[in-house]
C-alpha cells in the first residue's frame, strides 16, 4: 500500500511541476517532468501485472483464515446439496482498532472458467459490518450453482478499487485468486 501512495503521490508532484513549468513556458522542462511521470506510472502498473501473472491459485482448506489487514474470514463449512450450495463464513477483527470494517466485502462462487456466481441469500449479520477488537460474527450464504458449472470455488475478497491496484494484492488486475473448493 505503501508503494502505491508513493508512486502516486510523486507522480502528481511531477504533474503539477510539468504543469508548472508549461504556464512559464519552459517547454522541455515541462515535458522531461511529465515523461518522468508517465515513466514512473508505467513501472508501477508493469510491476503490478509482472507480479499478479506470476501469480498461483491457491487452493485453501476448509478452516483456513485469510486475512485482510486485521479482519480475517475463515470458511468453516461448505455443503453442497445438487444445485444449491452453503457456505458458512466467520469474520473476525484481530486488530486493536476500535471500530474496523472491511471495505467493500465480496464472496462468489467460481469456476475454472472464470464464472462468478453471486449470493442468492445471506443470513447473519451485513458482510460489511463493523466489528469490535477481538468481536467474531458468523454468517451463512446461499448459492444456486448451476448444474453444468465443475468445480466450484468460494473466493473472499475485500474488494475496493484500491485493492485493484495493490502490488501482490490477491484482489489485484489478473492476480490469481485464494480459493476453498465447494465439496
Amino acid at each position: 500500500m505503501l508503494l502505491l501512495v508513493f508512486t502516486a503521490a510523486a507522480a502528481a508532484l511531477l504533474l503539477l511541476r510539468s504543469i508548472r513549468f508549461r504556464l512559464r513556458r519552459q517547454r522541455s522542462r515541462a515535458f522531461s517532468s511529465f515523461r518522468t511521470a508517465v515513466i514512473l506510472v508505467s513501472g508501477y502498473m508493469f510491476t503490478l501485472l509482472v507480479v499478479s501473472m506470476a501469480s498461483h491459485q491457491r487452493e485453501l482448506p476448509v478452516g483456513f483464515s485469510q486475512c485482510f489487514g486485521d479482519w480475517c474470514a475463515v470458511v468453516t463449512r461448505t455443503q453442497v446439496d445438487g444445485t444449491q450450495a452453503l457456505v458458512v463464513l466467520s469474520l473476525h477483527n484481530q486488530g486493536n482498532a476500535p471500530q474496523l470494517r472491511p471495505e467493500e466485502p465480496t464472496i462468489r462462487v467460481l469456476d475454472p472458467t472464470g464464472r462468478r456466481i453471486a449470493p442468492r441469500a445471506e443470513s447473519g449479520p451485513p458482510f460489511g459490518q463493523t466489528l469490535k477488537p477481538g468481536e467474531t460474527v458468523t454468517k451463512e450464504f446461499q448459492f444456486e450453482i448451476p448444474g453444468d458449472m465443475q468445480y466450484p470455488m468460494v473466493w473472499i475478497t475485500e474488494g475496493g478499487w484500491v485493492t485493484r491496484f495493490l502490488i501482490g494484492g490477491g484482489n489485484s488486475f489478473l492476480h490469481r485468486k485464494e480459493v476453498t473448493l465447494l465439496q
